[in-house]
């Protein structure tokens, strides 16, 4: 593995693209986690408690609002697109 300055970007930083994809699935689902256990251990103190929103419930909203002839199903490690029901 090169460590090169600039290799990240293959010495083309204004036009290589970059695939962080995998590492922000891995964020989203990790605050999705997170914020459930949390939402759990405050529903059993409170059962009016609300759910919270996360970040990909956000995400989810925003994508559908732009493309309302596809719908993200979030799964529990995966994101799937589907035709809108």
């Amino acid at each position: 593995m090169s460590s090169g300055k600039g290799h990240r970007w293959g010495n083309r930083p204004a036009v290589h693209l970059l695939n962080d994809f995998d590492a922000l699935l891995q964020r989203l689902f990790a605050e999705q986690s997170r914020t459930a256990v949390r939402h759990l251990d405050e529903h059993k103190k409170n059962a009016a408690a609300l759910a919270p929103t996360t970040t990909l419930d956000r995400l989810k909203a925003i994508w559908e609002e732009l493309l309302p002839h596809r719908r993200l199903d979030v799964l529990e490690t995966s994101i799937q697109v589907l035709p809108a029901s």
